[in-house]
C-alpha cells in the first residue's frame, strides 16, 4: 500500500491528541477536587476551631462556677443540632459531591 504511512501517523497522532485531551481534562478534574476537598478542610476546621472555643469556655465557666450547665442535656442538644445540620446541608453537598468528582 502506498499511503500505509499516513494511517500509522494518523492513528499514532489520534492517540497522542487523546492523551493530551486525558491529561488535560484530569488536569482540570483534579483542580475542581482539589478545590472542593480544600473548602471542605477549611469549613471542618473553622468548625472545629469554634467548637473548641465554645467547649473551652463552657468548661471553664463550669469550673469557675459561673456557668451552671447540664451535661447531658448539652450533648443532646449538639447531637440535634449535628444531624439538623447534615439533613439540611450535609446530604446535598455529598450528592453534589458524588455527582461532580465521580
Amino acid at each position: 500500500m502506498q499511503f500505509e504511512w499516513f494511517s500509522i501517523l494518523t492513528g499514532e497522532i489520534g492517540r497522542s491528541a487523546a492523551l493530551v485531551v486525558a491529561v488535560v481534562y484530569g488536569g482540570l478534574k483534579f483542580r475542581r477536587i482539589s478545590a472542593l476537598l480544600s473548602g471542605i478542610v477549611g469549613a471542618i476546621g473553622t468548625a472545629a476551631t469554634i467548637g473548641a472555643v465554645v467547649i473551652g469556655a463552657l468548661v471553664l465557666g463550669m469550673a469557675t462556677g459561673w456557668v451552671s450547665i447540664d451535661l447531658g442535656q448539652m450533648l443532646s442538644d449538639l447531637w440535634t443540632g449535628g444531624t439538623a445540620l447534615w439533613d439540611t446541608a450535609g446530604k446535598h453537598v455529598f450528592e453534589w459531591v458524588s455527582k461532580e468528582v465521580i
